[in-house]
């Protein structure tokens, strides 16, 4: 698996979606790549941190624009 890979999974990943093959193969990127640790451990806490402000859920366009701005940045970290 690849950073671009990490990268279009990474919402299904984080949310713990992602069948187990491509998980396992996820899991053995992450634990080779700093760059996407990074973004998924930043994901995280953008998420954890906008739950504990928020009284409201985050909405799924907010998540998407969320989800689409990481994805931008990690594609030019991981180029």
């Amino acid at each position: 698996m690849k950073c671009e890979d990490i990268v279009q999974y990474l919402s299904d990943y984080v949310d713990g979606d992602l069948p187990v093959e491509i998980l396992e193969e996820a899991e053995k990127h992450l634990a080779s790549c700093p760059n996407c640790t990074t973004t998924v451990k930043t994901l995280r806490e953008t998420i954890n941190l906008y739950k504990k402000s928020c009284k409201t859920c985050i909405t799924p366009e907010h998540k998407s624009n969320l989800l689409a701005a990481i994805q931008e940045s990690a594609r030019h970290h991981c180029a």
